[in-house]
């Protein structure tokens, strides 16, 4: 087996582009350097991954570029987050004040 036909049996042709971005993105907060951020972004996701958008992906990409302290310190309030994050930011916090586990970050 060559790798273009391994790397067509992982990715089949009835996954959309969408999911495959969702999943990479499911991976990147799963492998981010601090054990908090990961959970805040797992639990982020898994509250809604398939309902992410496009324009939702767009946003937390943008977010995954920063520092895990600064992506905690923000969803904790801490401190004010930049412009371009505060959607993302709300989504993120919205999703673990549902989920009645707040009270671990």
């Amino acid at each position: 087996m060559n790798a273009s036909s391994s790397r067509e049996s992982i990715r089949p042709e009835c996954v959309s582009p969408l999911e495959v971005r969702r999943r990479r993105l499911a991976v990147r907060c799963h492998t981010r350097g601090t054990k908090e951020a990961c959970v805040l972004l797992e639990r982020f996701l898994q509250s809604g991954q398939n309902a992410l958008d496009e324009p939702t992906l767009d946003a937390l990409e943008l977010l995954l570029q920063e520092s895990d302290q600064d992506i905690i310190e923000w969803a904790g309030g801490n401190n004010l987050c930049p412009k371009e994050h505060a959607f993302v930011l709300a989504l993120i916090v919205r999703s673990i004040a549902g989920s009645g586990r707040e009270s671990e970050f």
